[in-house]
């Protein structure tokens, strides 16, 4: 058994309250905003704000291994037990990792006008703009072999371990594939007004009209047993091996299911922050926050000051955590660490070989900068360098380094001022 894995996946960061070695690897850098997130068996697949796949985790078939043409021009992703699907803009279904039974390789129907795709642990789902549905991979339980009575009649799908969820373009839930622990046996309660589903490995949850959760199948670690903040004024679900999510209106997560030693709660400072979150096997959950939240009011974003260390529910704007004379919210406009008293923008300089000055700092991939020049300090006159109010650097850089040419005329001072995006 491995040890539990909680991330959450913030404007583009990943953090892990406990770590799965597999699950730990190549974590993808700070250096974008996710959209979407989703979980396999043991690895985890992102889109980004660019239309970019990022993935990380366990990379025994390739299913974390992103292929370059995938950097941009797909607008959906599903991670499967040891493979990923992309949804390319154009509407096809693409993938990576493991292909053993086939499940990288979609029907020709499916090649075109797909609007939805979700993977099961060895087999793929995809769901076209005409409402049908397509399953390809592994079908020793029939779940590659879609009931025809869902011709063009879905609106949503997801893909169990061995088994498929559907939900009717008249808000009943269907399913196939495996019914080892009952996850076919949908409640009656379950057949009319469904506004979402999610199936986890071998159980189900769906979503009512009126914000309740249903919940049937395997209950080994109690995933089915729903608790009372989950049957009323839910918004979004999602299953796993051993847990079931919601979240509510109020912006609380509810965790149910592993009622083991090694059970993982949603951390408290997520609360009002999650806008989405995926399980997977392994105890992999994942949470996607807000980039825009600032439920304290300081000034700071929470996603930032989680990732920084700091306290996401105090006014901490003026404080200065790691004594190096710039606030806390000064380190935030620069993107600097206030936990590391060597990290703050600062600039330093030199001459190239062309006589010309060459300005080195510190610098973020999430921020702008401003060169601004005096030669008169004591004016306290500021003016921006021509050509050089809106620099930026690569998400693979951390040293900005700039060229201006040298003054003639005596005293030049510079500044670099940071700006949000």
């Amino acid at each position: 058994m491995s040890a539990p894995l909680c991330s959450f996946a913030v404007s583009g960061h990943v953090f892990e309250w406990s770590g799965d070695k597999d699950a730990a690897l190549s974590v993808p850098a700070a250096n974008s905003a996710f959209t979407q997130i989703s979980c396999g068996f043991s690895h985890t697949v992102a889109l980004n704000e660019n239309g970019g796949v990022e993935a990380w985790g366990a990379n025994d078939q390739g299913q974390a291994a992103v292929p370059a043409v995938y950097e941009s021009g797909v607008k959906a992703v599903a991670a499967g037990g040891f493979h990923s699907l992309v949804l390319l803009n154009n509407g096809l279904v693409k993938g990576f990792g493991e292909n053993a039974d086939g499940q990288l390789n979609p029907p020709k129907q499916a090649a075109r006008k797909v609007v939805a795709v979700s993977a099961g642990l060895f087999h793929s789902l995809a769901l076209d703009v005409n409402h049908n549905v397509y399953a390809w991979g592994y079908n020793g339980f029939g779940q590659g072999t879609v009931p025809s009575r869902l011709y063009q009649n879905v609106s949503a799908i997801s893909a169990g371990a061995m088994h498929n969820l559907a939900l009717t373009t008249w808000g009943s839930v269907d399913a196939w594939g495996d019914n080892s622990t009952g996850q076919l046996f949908i409640p009656e309660e379950a057949t009319h007004d469904i506004v979402a589903i999610a199936a986890g490995y071998f159980h189900n949850l769906a979503l009512t009209a009126a914000g309740e959760v249903i919940a049937w199948g395997d209950n080994s670690y109690k995933q089915c047993k729903v608790p009372g903040d989950a049957k009323k004024n839910v918004i979004a679900i999602a299953a796993g091996e051993k847990y079931s999510m919601a979240l509510r209106s109020d912006g609380k997560v509810v965790v149910w299911g592993n009622h083991g030693p090694d059970k993982i709660d949603a951390p408290k400072e997520l609360e009002g922050r999650v806008v989405s979150m995926s399980i997977g096997g392994e105890d992999q959950i994942a949470y996607l926050v807000s980039s825009t939240t600032d439920l304290d009011q300081d000034g700071m974003v929470d996603w930032w000051e989680m990732s920084n260390g700091l306290s996401p529910d105090d006014d901490d704007k003026d404080s200065d955590s790691d004594g190096d004379g710039y606030t806390d919210y000064e380190e935030y406009l620069a993107d600097s660490n206030p936990s590391d008293e060597f990290s703050h923008l600062s600039v330093s300089a030199g001459m190239d070989t062309d006589g010309q000055v060459v300005l080195f700092s510190p610098a973020s991939s999430d921020r702008r900068y401003q060169l601004e020049y005096t030669t008169d300090i004591s004016s306290g006159e500021w003016k921006p360098v021509p050509g050089k109010s809106s620099i930026t650097v690569s998400g693979a850089e951390t040293f900005g380094r700039i060229q201006v040419a040298a003054n003639t005329d005596g005293f030049v001072l510079y500044r670099l001022r940071a700006q949000l995006p």
